[in-house]
């Protein structure tokens, strides 16, 4: 009976707090999306924002698809700040999402030059010592 009790607490406030119904969706398929007062009392770090590694992605990475990781991750603290707690684990989410995507296509791409650099080279090298001994 504790455990159902405290199942619907989220940080002293109740899950029924402030749950809106998603419009469209039909009694049995209720979506619930907490939605805590302004100025609710939300532990530190509640949602991570994601801000310093979308910034690192966008700089070292792959800036086209950092830039959203960035505004993304911008939006989580507002949200919190709100009391949106669903709204925030979305942006962060998503936030983590792009931040990830620009990783990975960054890598991605430095791979392919330093392939293209390792088989590029020795052709490179070779052509030159053929022109030269051409002249």
């Amino acid at each position: 009976q504790a455990e159902q009790r405290d199942a619907g607490h989220v940080d002293g406030l109740r899950a029924d707090q402030g749950q809106e119904k998603v419009a469209g969706q039909r009694d049995k398929k209720r979506v619930r999306r907490q939605v805590f007062p302004p100025g609710a009392p939300l532990p530190p770090g509640t949602v991570p924002n994601h801000l310093v590694g979308a910034i690192l992605a966008t700089i070292f990475c792959c800036w086209p698809f950092g830039v959203p990781a960035i505004v993304f991750a911008a939006r989580v603290n507002g949200l919190l700040a709100r009391g949106d707690l669903a709204g925030a684990t979305d942006a962060s989410k998503k936030a983590g999402t792009w931040m990830w995507i620009a990783f990975g296509l960054g890598l991605a791409v430095q791979l392919l030059n330093a392939a293209f650099m390792l088989l590029a080279t020795p052709m490179i090298r070779e052509a030159a010592e053929q022109a030269a001994s051409g002249m």
